[in-house]
C-alpha cells in the first residue's frame, strides 16, 4: 500500500491553535540571528575561521523560521471554517498586505537611492521591483502576496478535498521548490522574480493546513527532533563543504533576499519542519 492510501480522507478534528503565537515568538528570534550574523557569514566565508563555522550553526539552525511563519499563514488561511468567498478574502488581504507593501517598497526604494548607496546608478528601482525583492526584508511581503492571490484556490483543497489530495498537491509543491532552489543554486539556471518569488514556499503553505491538526506521538516527536537535527548538520556542511561552497554574493546585493547570509545556504531543515 502506498503511503498516501494510508491517509484518511476527511480532515483531522481541529485542535488547538495556542501554539502558534509561542512559535512565532520564537521563530522571530531565529530570523533576527539570521539577520545579526548575515555579516560573519558571508564576508568571513572565504577565511572559513571557527568564527564562521560557529556562525555557519547557528544561522543553519534558525533556517526554519520562515517556513514557519509560511506554515502558520497557510494553517489559518486556508481553514475551512473561514469560508471560501474569494472576494471577500482578497479584499481583506489588501489592506493586511497589499497596502504594506506598497508603502514599504516605496519607503525602502527612497532609502535605497537616496541614502544607503546614493552613488550607485547602476541600480534600478523598477529591475529591483521585478525581482520581488527590491531590498532584503521585503521579499517576504511578495511572498505572501504571490500566496494570497492563490489561496481561494488552494482553500478549494481543504475545503472539497481528501486529506491525500492535500498531502499530494502540498509535496507536489514542495518537490517544485525545492527543484527550483536546486536548479537555481547548483547549476545558477534561472532566477526568482516578482511573479515566482512565492513558489519555493507555496509547499509549505498548503502543508501548514495539512499538518495543523495532526498530533504526534511520543515517538514521532523524538523522530521529528532527529529530522531536525539531521537536516541542521546537513544544512552546515552543505554551506561549507558541499557544491555551493564556490558561490560567492556581494554584501551590497542587499536586494538579494538571501543577501544576509550565502545565497547558496539550502533548506534542508527548513523541509522538516
Amino acid at each position: 500500500m502506498a503511503p498516501l492510501d494510508r491517509i484518511g480522507s476527511e480532515n483531522l478534528p481541529p485542535t488547538s491553535t495556542a501554539w502558534m503565537n509561542p512559535a512565532r515568538a520564537i521563530a522571530i528570534v531565529a530570523v533576527v540571528t539570521i539577520h545579526s550574523l548575515g555579516t560573519v557569514v558571508e564576508e568571513n566565508y572565504a577565511g572559513m575561521g571557527p568564527d564562521w563555522w560557529v556562525a555557519n550553526g547557528f544561522d543553519s539552525a534558525a533556517r526554519w523560521s520562515v517556513p514557519v511563519f509560511i506554515m502558520i499563514s497557510g494553517a489559518l488561511a486556508l481553514d475551512p471554517a473561514r469560508g471560501n468567498k474569494p472576494r471577500k478574502f482578497l479584499s481583506k488581504r489588501v489592506w493586511r498586505i497589499g497596502i504594506p507593501l506598497v508603502f514599504w517598497t516605496a519607503v525602502y526604494v527612497v532609502f535605497r537611492r537616496f541614502y544607503l548607496l546614493p552613488t550607485d546608478d547602476g541600480w534600478n528601482p523598477g529591475i529591483a521591483i521585478l525581482t520581488g525583492s527590491p531590498f532584503v526584508q521585503l521579499y517576504f511581503l511578495y511572498v505572501l502576496a504571490g500566496l494570497t492571490l492563490l489561496t481561494p484556490f488552494f482553500r478549494l483543497l481543504s475545503v472539497h478535498g481528501s486529506r491525500r489530495l492535500q498531502w499530494g498537491t502540498g509535496l507536489i509543491f514542495l518537490g517544485i521548490g525545492m527543484l527550483d532552489q536546486w536548479v537555481s543554486i547548483v547549476f545558477d539556471v534561472g532566477e526568482a522574480n516578482i511573479a515566482t518569488r512565492f513558489l519555493p514556499m507555496a509547499g509549505f503553505y498548503i502543508l501548514g493546513w495539512v499538518l495543523r491538526d495532526v498530533v504526534l506521538s511520543p515517538r514521532g516527536v523524538v523522530l521529528a527532533w532527529l529530522a531536525l537535527a539531521g537536516a541542521i548538520a546537513m544544512t552546515i556542511v552543505w554551506a561549507g563543504l558541499g557544491p555551493g561552497r564556490n558561490h560567492g554574493s556581494s554584501p551590497t546585493n542587499i536586494s538579494h533576499p538571501a543577501s544576509s547570509s550565502p545565497p547558496w545556504r539550502p533548506t534542508f531543515c527548513s523541509t522538516t519542519i
